[in-house]
């Protein structure tokens, strides 16, 4: 029969561990391509519904300058956990007076290296991707 001391230190020694094998909730990822010729802002808003007695709530928020890169996406990693978003992107040319707004709605499964994908196209139109 094992002592109380031996119990407790097998005890502590398993339970952080329990949790170890278990795969946790993957994040959802933003990767934005700009197939303009030019320099763009990029702004991203993200909001989550609210519920019956609370208001939509913002939960991620990013402007960045984005240099043009055909065939090349830039990464926003770990963006939302898993759920339901109301997505809404604008694009803004630096060069003149070119925008450009779209939203989606996106749910994030969290499945690994899910991602919601952004392109700003030389129309100045943006489409979105999931992956």
């Amino acid at each position: 029969m094992p002592s109380r001391r031996q119990f407790i230190a097998a005890t502590v020694g398993t339970v952080p561990l329990a949790g170890c094998s278990l795969t946790p909730d993957e994040s959802g990822n933003i990767q934005i391509g700009n197939l303009t010729e030019q320099k763009i802002w990029v702004e991203i808003t993200i909001r989550r519904d609210g519920g019956v007695f609370s208001n939509p709530k913002q939960v991620y928020r990013n402007r960045s300058k984005k240099p043009p890169a055909n065939g090349y996406r830039s990464t926003l990693t770990d963006v939302v956990r898993p759920g339901t978003y109301d997505v809404q992107v604008e694009a803004e040319s630096i060069v003149d007076e070119k925008r450009a707004q779209r939203s989606t709605q996106w749910k994030v499964t969290g499945e690994k290296s899910q991602s919601l994908i952004i392109h700003v196209l030389k129309e100045f139109k943006i489409e979105f991707f999931k992956q």
